[in-house]
């Protein structure tokens, strides 16, 4: 049986633990993980009769209070509380092998300047040095991503010509799941009840009937639709009747170019699944939204439109985000402007070079063009990478000879382009120099 990935959050409740907290949530949604938030009770084994004591003031603190109340602000984020004693190095070193860790979220803070000048390292730089998986360190005010196998024997060269079996691999997933989606919401649509209570809250709401049975109807119907949202696992549903919203539930999705060309291609083709899009309103607790509806042909009228909204994260997001062969593997999304549709590897690069603003959690989707930062003029006029432009003119292909990314940094990837959903997905790998690969000969398994 497969393993849920875990992401841990390590605090000591002191300096950004709410900034932390979110930024560690947002990591698990896009894995699909559990989040540990952990606290260690720091204890000295060296003090031997004084542990006594320092256990004593521990409990008395009531920590387990303190953890309990901290809480993910993503209710779809499963979460446990993990509450342990013990030198913090050591202690949350052994936590992480022992639970086996996929990612490590720890704020990083501004040390005393005599402990500098003692050349001391601190508590995340130790453990940088010594753990395997991945750790993510923050500051108040911004993001560092670092990878703790840094420090250990440079890995061997993954030859490149694993990319394309990747890339087909998640691409395939991604249709998987929007087909999925859009088949659902389909089948909902032909639910006769459905039909019949939409066309009878139409009428009903016409200025000849006087609106006098509209509210009990509308009551019947949202009771019916909601029992479809939860069956479904959306954040929202909406019906629309002859350009009227007759009911919205729940989350819906900003109006702009995107959401315009949903809609086209629901009314062309009967159902549909959009790119993921900004949500109608701009919450703190949730990022972008993907939506998948059907026609619904009603009785004796034109024909309604049948939406459901999806937490992009929890599945679009999750897909592209899996790790992949390389350290600096990544899979990515991005639409006909070559906008990123989804989320980066690298945040702590994009925010050093000013393409991100430095907030615990930001990230990507609808912010970065796919373009060389290097090239001339404003973001917006630079061309777009070798991928981006070959890909946005309805091109699949390869480039295992190595090219700039978003980041400016020389890649290979493939990539391919999805005419039917108006998007392209790419794969790319940081490319080692030609003398770096010629010193590294190890196969790769």
């Amino acid at each position: 049986m497969r393993r849920e990935p875990r992401v841990l959050f390590a605090t000591d409740f002191h300096g950004d633990v709410k900034g932390g907290l979110h930024l560690a949530t947002r990591l698990a949604a896009e894995r699909a993980a559990t989040l540990v938030i952990l606290h260690v009770v720091p204890l000295d084994a060296q003090a031997g009769e004084g542990m006594l004591h320092q256990s004593v003031s521990a409990r008395r603190a009531r920590p387990e209070g303190a953890l309990l109340s901290l809480v993910p602000d993503d209710p779809a984020v499963p979460f446990l509380h993990a509450l342990e004693q013990g030198d913090p190095l050591e202690t949350i070193a052994a936590f992480v092998a022992r639970e086996r860790v996929d990612l490590l979220v720890m704020e990083v803070r501004q040390r005393p300047a005599l402990a500098r000048a003692l050349g001391g390292r601190g508590l995340v730089r130790r453990l940088l040095e010594r753990l395997e998986c991945p750790v993510v360190t923050y500051r108040a005010g911004g993001v560092a991503l670092e990878a703790a196998a840094a420090a250990a024997p440079r890995a061997p060269v993954v030859p490149a010509e694993v990319l394309p079996a990747l890339l087909n691999a998640r691409v395939e997933a991604l249709v998987s799941w929007l087909a999925l989606r859009r088949e659902a919401a389909r089948r909902v649509s032909t639910s006769a009840s459905l039909r019949d209570g939409a066309a009878a809250l139409f009428r009903a709401t016409r200025p000849a009937t006087g609106g006098v049975f509209a509210p009990r109807l509308r009551r019947l119907l949202e009771l019916e639709l909601t029992e479809h949202q939860r069956a479904q696992g959306a954040l929202g549903v909406s019906l629309v009747a002859c350009g009227e919203a007759l009911v919205q539930l729940g989350v819906g999705a900003r109006a702009d170019a995107a959401l315009a060309r949903f809609s086209e291609q629901l009314e062309r083709e009967g159902s549909a699944a959009s790119l993921p899009l900004e949500p109608a309103e701009a919450r703190w607790d949730l990022g972008l939204v993907i939506l998948a509806g059907a026609r619904l042909e009603l009785p004796g009228l034109e024909a309604a439109h049948l939406v459901f909204t999806f937490d992009a994260r929890r599945d679009f997001l999750r897909i592209l985000a899996q790790p992949g062969p390389a350290p600096s593997a990544e899979t990515y999304a991005f639409d006909a402007e070559g906008v990123m549709l989804s989320n980066s590897r690298f945040p702590d690069q994009l925010q050093r070079a000013g393409l991100l603003p430095r907030d615990p959690g930001a990230q990507t989707p609808r912010r970065i063009r796919v373009c060389d930062p290097a090239g001339d003029g404003p973001g917006a006029a630079r061309p777009l990478t070798r991928m981006a432009a070959d890909a946005t003119a309805g091109h699949d292909g390869a480039d295992f000879t190595g090219y700039r990314d978003y980041r400016g940094v020389q890649v290979v990837g493939a990539w391919r382009w999805l005419a039917e959903h108006g998007f392209g997905v790419a794969v790319e790998m940081d490319w080692p120099s030609p003398s770096e690969r010629k010193e590294d000969s190890e196969p790769v398994p």
